[in-house]
């Protein structure tokens, strides 16, 4: 096998391994709380990038096998675009998430000032807290003694009839809540499930009749903080990953575009090594060409 070729099947392993890993990347982003309920899109455009990731080191890898120099250059030419198109998908994910939590905290703070939530995300999130906090209401005023949401059953319902359990962010509700033990979003308020208030001086406080209606902190800030880190987690990874994929394609673009080396004068002539041609062709030029040191003797 060619040196060339060689080095563009390495290349080719690299790429598709770095997209299997960006697709891993992707799925467990899709079933994470936070960004599956703040950023659902973002797993699934590095879902997309790593499939293409994919494809382009599947066609490094026909590529290779092509006897044409064009069908071998085509694999680091594409893949080069793909990388590139990688890395600022990468850093559009890490700005985003950070973004989004800056813009979510901002909303929320004006929103203790003003009463008005402008930014949709912020909106969508406490609109979800604020149903839960009104099933949990509604729930007491059938049974006042239960503790949290967990206790109420089919009691546990908003206004509009909608059961906490359909929320669709009930999950992440409940998971900050545990996690942080904060209460509300954007305001104080108590939690509605009701799990140990972990105190940095108190300690862990169990929930009882006497505490059971005491404020929170506000699980925003909370929030932004863990999806500017799991964005941040995210796309570093994804630029990385492209970052690999591009210096081993480049590698493979300057090997397979490099002009042939210079003979040395008295050493052996190796005119095909750069060419396309098959192994039995090399030999048999390679015979011809060399110059054997007795030649001249015998002759």
């Amino acid at each position: 096998m060619k040196p060339q070729r060689a080095f563009v099947f390495v290349s080719a392993a690299i790429t598709a391994a770095t997209g299997v890993a960006a697709v891993i990347a992707g799925r467990q982003a899709s079933n994470d709380l936070i960004m599956s309920a703040v950023e659902p899109t973002m797993a699934s455009t590095v879902v997309f990038l790593g499939l293409a990731t994919i494809c382009a080191g599947v066609v490094g890898l026909c590529g290779g096998c092509s006897e044409s120099r064009c069908g071998v250059l085509f694999f680091p030419s594409c893949t080069l675009l793909i990388g590139v198109a990688c890395i600022i998908g990468g850093g559009i994910v890490l700005s985003q998430a950070n973004g989004d939590g800056g813009s979510i905290e901002e909303a929320c703070w004006t929103r203790q000032k003003t009463g008005d939530l402008q930014f949709q995300k912020a909106r969508t999130l406490q609109d979800d807290f604020d149903s839960l906090q009104t099933a949990l209401a509604n729930c007491r005023k059938s049974r006042p003694e239960v503790l949290s949401l967990r206790d109420c059953g089919q009691l546990a319902k908003d206004d509009a009839g909608i059961w906490y359990k359909d929320r669709p962010r009930k999950a992440l509700v409940e998971w900050l809540e545990e996690k942080f033990s904060c209460g509300g979003f954007c305001a104080a308020d108590t939690a509605v499930f009701g799990y140990p208030w972990q105190q940095p001086r108190n300690g862990s406080t169990a929930v009882t009749q006497s505490n059971k209606n005491t404020p929170r902190d506000p699980c925003f800030t909370f929030l932004a903080q863990e999806l500017a880190k799991r964005g941040s987690k995210l796309g570093g990874l994804l630029m990385v990953l492209q970052a690999l994929v591009i210096v081993s394609v480049c590698g493979a673009l300057w090997l397979v575009c490099s002009p042939p080396p210079s003979v040395r004068h008295g050493s052996a002539k190796r005119s095909d090594w750069c060419s396309w041609r098959s192994s039995d062709d090399e030999s048999s030029s390679y015979e011809d060409d060399v110059e054997t040191p007795f030649a001249s003797e015998r002759s």
